[in-house]
């Protein structure tokens, strides 16, 4: 059920999909197989992602991380925690939570590379690539990227494969527009031969590239280039990838997270969640069940907020919020 229920979110029926892993949970709970109610959550989170809903997708992955750490000595497949980390780094990247994702994606890569599993470090290489990318690293957002795709290919995974392209065809556009849109086109392809629908967030920044990328070259030299593009075999598309090139300077932003504003308070996403819940007068009970957490975890949340807040009480809190347009 779990297989079919991401098979289901890549091929774009994301209410197949969700159904699918609610219906998974739901058994789960029933047997009391706590593995399986993890590997459902995950599947609720894929699909979450898969229709843009990235609060819902990070509240599961959420969960899923914690359950799977309380059983990770209790009878959890090997690969399970390894599994759920991944998940849970992917949503903070797409929150803009980076010094997040960062930590989490580094511990779920040392998982993957100790039980030696391929698809997984291909996994969150290219997702560190993004982060790289995200915080204006380039460098090292395509030695990431080539990383990644020295593991899918070696494997003979085209869909790993795919996403890794649009990411050094992004690093690409900067430099070389003509390039960008070759590799554009030519995962695209790929995409249609194998039924793959990317996530809408990714699709959005391809998109964007995308846009630049005519603008730079114009109308007729776009279409020309991207037909020349999907034409171009996958092996050829790689070796073309493996070239990009980029300016290897480091970004000096003070403030590389955009969700730790000053605005917020410096409060996470996830305290931000907790908060816009406890402005609503849930208890914490009633705000754990929403976001998929233990009340303890929600409780633990609660005081770092007060700490960074500087305040003492829920009342205060929920003023905070209300001020600050999070109620």
């Amino acid at each position: 059920m779990g297989s079919a229920s991401i098979v289901a979110s890549m091929q774009g029926d994301v209410g197949r999909g969700a159904a699918l892993a609610r219906e998974a949970v739901d058994l789960a709970e029933q047997s009391g197989d706590k593995a399986g109610r993890v590997w459902g959550l995950l599947m609720l989170s894929f699909a979450d992602r898969c229709r843009g809903d990235h609060e819902a997708a990070a509240a599961h992955a959420e969960a899923a991380v914690e359950q799977a750490r309380a059983l990770d000595d209790d009878g959890l497949p090997p690969f399970l925690l390894a599994f759920t980390l991944n998940r849970l780094g992917h949503e903070a990247y797409e929150r803009g939570d980076w010094s997040r994702a960062e930590p989490v994606l580094e511990e779920a890569l040392e998982r993957w590379r100790h039980l030696g599993n391929p698809w997984g470090i291909g996994v969150v290489l290219g997702k560190l690539g993004d982060v790289a990318q995200a915080r204006g690293d380039d460098a090292r957002a395509a030695a990431l990227y080539r990383q990644s795709l020295d593991f899918w290919l070696g494997h003979g995974n085209e869909l790993g494969t795919v996403e890794i392209l649009t990411g050094l065809a992004r690093l690409a556009a900067k430099r070389s527009p003509e390039g960008a849109v070759r590799l554009f086109a030519a995962a695209e392809a790929v995409q249609t031969r194998i039924g793959l629908t990317l996530a809408p967030a990714l699709r959005a920044k391809n998109e964007r590239a995308q846009a630049a990328a005519r603008g730079a070259l114009g109308e007729e030299a776009f279409a020309a280039t991207w037909g020349a593009g999907q034409n171009l075999p996958l092996d050829r598309a790689v070796a073309e990838a493996q070239t990009v090139t980029v300016d290897a300077v480091r970004p000096t932003r003070a403030d590389p997270d955009p969700n730790h504003s000053a605005a917020a308070g410096g409060l996470s996403p996830r305290e931000i969640e907790v908060l816009k819940l406890v402005a609503q007068s849930l208890t914490n009970a009633q705000a754990a069940e929403r976001l998929f957490l233990s009340p303890r975890t929600v409780n633990a949340h609660l005081n770092s907020i007060h700490h960074k807040l500087e305040v003492s009480s829920r009342s205060a809190a929920t003023r905070f919020a209300i001020e600050h347009g999070l109620a």
